[in-house]
């Protein structure tokens, strides 16, 4: 298993605990997913196939996802809070 996979599992287990969801569930909710690319675009380069392969996303989408999800940084309180959150965990685990 490689670094990035260990790190990505990681991440889902933290975003489970962080928001009291099951695994399936991650998938299924808008804002989790747009968070879990911000975290990832943080650490990992975006054109790592990770995103695409977990969440669908097209090659070329791949930028369209990542700033849609910036945007929804920038304009929900909501959205950032949770964001922060889970980007906090995240940190003390890399």
């Amino acid at each position: 298993m490689s670094e990035l996979s260990k790190n990505y599992s990681k991440l889902l287990d933290l975003t489970r605990e962080c928001f009291d969801i099951n695994r399936d569930d991650i998938y299924k909710n808008e804002d989790i997913k747009f968070t879990i690319v911000l975290i990832l675009g943080k650490h990992y380069p975006l054109y790592n196939g990770i995103l695409r392969k977990e969440f669908l996303i097209k090659k070329e989408e791949t930028y369209f996802f990542y700033n849609k999800a910036m945007e929804k940084l920038i304009l929900d309180r909501e959205f950032r809070e949770k964001y922060f959150m889970l980007r906090e965990q995240i940190e003390k685990y890399l």
